[in-house]
């Protein structure tokens, strides 16, 4: 069962990133034939409110895709197992031909689609453009794995019913087609008949999210475009953990029950009640969207955030304090072969992970698992913190940026244009400070003028060019290679160490790749068969990572064009 789960986990990553697209209307939050279905209290959603140019965005990916991923077969063992293994093979296959791939799981260049769940149930919808194809890729699946469905008859629909037989008939997988709309979701033994016609979409739900704002003020709250919505609601979950009302709640009673199972009591308690709802008060949801999309067929452009959000003011206020600079070099996308930037202020971290600490562990809870969650917490008190901090007082931030490396044809470094800068107010005072722990730098001046002091041999380094030390404005700095000689001296005329973020990566594949290649083929070897299939890729990605008043936040940016 274990790794029937790793296999659904691929294939719904897959999909997700290509096939929940967007609404061919521009109603944005109204009722589309899909929406209408989702339950205001779905603790997990998914969904496009705005047309997406979804062939576009695989002709633009596809150069990145030029073969199938290789699923082990140690793992694979059980008839559902292969089943959804072939699945994943077919999608890959076609990846490198979009034409190919929408045709042949019957998909439109535009396609609508949601996940989302109704209590516990799991519900994909797709919009499909020719059913029999999506379900000739399934019986083909079904003759590589033995794994067959049987059809069922529920209102006015043929369903396809496959039956995870080594769950004892516990569960079973719904596949079925209504109104331009794929539907997959699982049944479990002992769910109401009305759940099952709800997931299909023949009976309406009591209150549905077209209802609603929420889909809004997620937009208005995070600066999101409408394209995109995706969220995990904290508060519906632990209600349907705590409560035995709601839908989550009387499927999971009914589950445990049907386990004979009595763990989730504890949970329903008074205590655990009151207190785990006040904790998910504080932390109601994790939502997700597009906060930036260029796409055409030659190139790709999208940015996702992520905002895990909070009212907890103590916590955010603190987490807040101890932002600190990161060097804007490391943060400029597409502009280095790779960057690597950690904000923090070493001056406030220790008050601030106190504060936090005392937060989690001051108020004095009655249910079980907060209490012994509690105990672990108190026993790994960050107060010895300080002393630790105290030795890199004023330090705000370290960035590494790498424009340029190169390798011989025997797979050493053969050049290096590298920067490594540490964000602090007192350089000069740092670097002594410095010596004291690496005698080798005993010895060397640091000009106070800015300029650098050659420290290849002292530092023991290898051969692949002059490696300065130099104090730049508030920055203290090490570097090899022109364009890192330039870099550090932009830093020499930065104004102000400003708090900017957390933490940031980025890398250009291309750049970051095309030296291995290169070495490669110099060395008469083959291309090793896992980075085939990115000989070709020119793709641009950063990550950062921040501290917000609304919450914790992460940007995902991922840039990709045809090659030429």
């Amino acid at each position: 069962m274990k790794n029937l789960l790793i296999v659904l986990v691929l294939i719904l990553a897959s999909g997700s990133l290509y096939f929940l697209s967007q609404q061919s209307s521009e109603q944005g939050f109204q009722a589309n034939g899909a929406l209408e279905y989702v339950p205001a209290d779905t603790a997990v959603f998914s969904g496009q409110l705005r047309p997406f140019p979804l062939r576009d965005y695989l002709v633009s990916m596809s150069a990145n895709y030029q073969q199938a991923m290789n699923l082990s077969s140690e793992w694979v063992e059980t008839p559902q197992e292969r089943f959804f293994v072939s699945l994943y093979g077919q999608y890959m296959t076609l990846m490198s031909n979009p034409d190919e791939l929408l045709a042949g799981f019957g998909l439109a260049n535009s396609v609508e689609g949601y996940f989302y769940t109704l209590g516990l149930i799991p519900v994909m919808k797709i919009q499909i453009k020719d059913a029999d194809a999506f379900y000739r890729r399934l019986d083909q699946a079904e003759e590589e794995s033995e794994w067959s469905h049987s059809l069922r008859q529920i209102g006015n629909l043929n369903v396809r019913v496959y039956s995870f037989d080594n769950l004892d008939g516990a569960m079973e997988m719904l596949v079925a087609d209504r109104n331009g709309w794929l539907t997959v979701t699982l049944a479990f033994d002992g769910q109401t008949p009305l759940v099952v016609e709800q997931s299909l979409g023949l009976k309406p739900v009591d209150m549905n999210m077209t209802q609603t704002s929420l889909l809004q003020d997620i937009v208005r709250r995070h600066g999101m475009q409408v394209e995109s919505i995706s969220f995990i609601n904290h508060q519906s979950l632990v209600a349907g953990l705590t409560q035995g009302t709601g839908l989550m709640g009387r499927q999971l009673t009914k589950i445990f029950q049907l386990m004979q199972d009595d763990s989730l009591d504890v949970l329903r308690t008074k205590d655990c009640r009151q207190e785990l709802t006040g904790i998910a008060g504080n932390w109601p949801m994790t939502v997700s969207g597009f906060t930036h999309m260029s796409i055409n067929e030659r190139h790709s452009d999208i940015e996702v955030r992520t905002v895990v959000e909070s009212n907890s003011t103590a916590i955010m206020s603190a987490l807040e304090s101890i932002r600190g600079h990161i060097n804007p070099d490391a943060s400029r996308f597409g502009q280095s072969v790779f960057s690597l930037g950690l904000g923090l202020n070493t001056d406030n971290l220790a008050a601030a992970l106190n504060k936090v600490w005392r937060e989690m562990t001051q108020p004095e809870y009655q249910c079980p698992p907060l209490v012994e969650l509690q105990y672990e917490l108190a026993r790994a008190n960050p107060a010895t913190l300080g002393m630790f901090t105290g030795m890199a007082q004023g330090v705000q931030g370290i960035s590494v940026v790498v424009s340029g490396y190169d390798m011989d044809d025997a797979g050493q470094l053969k050049s290096l244009d590298a920067l490594v800068s540490l964000a602090v107010s007192n350089p000069a005072d740092l670097f002594a400070m410095s010596a004291g722990f690496l005698p080798q730098l005993a010895g060397v001046q640091l000009p106070a003028d800015g300029s650098g002091v050659d420290v290849t041999d002292v530092l023991g380094l290898p051969p692949l060019g002059r490696v300065m030390l130099a104090a730049k404005g508030d920055h203290l700095v090490l570097y090899t290679g022109k364009r890192s000689a330039e870099l550090a001296n932009e830093l020499a005329v930065q104004k102000s160490l400003a708090a900017n973020g957390m933490a940031v990566m980025t890398a250009d594949y291309k750049q970051l790749l095309t030296p291995v290649f290169n070495m490669v083929e110099a060395m008469g070897e083959p291309v090793p068969p896992e980075l085939q299939g990115m000989k070709n890729t020119d793709m641009k990605v950063k990550i950062s990572m921040d501290v917000k008043p609304s919450g914790l936040e992460m940007d995902i940016r991922m840039a990709d064009n045809v090659p030429q």
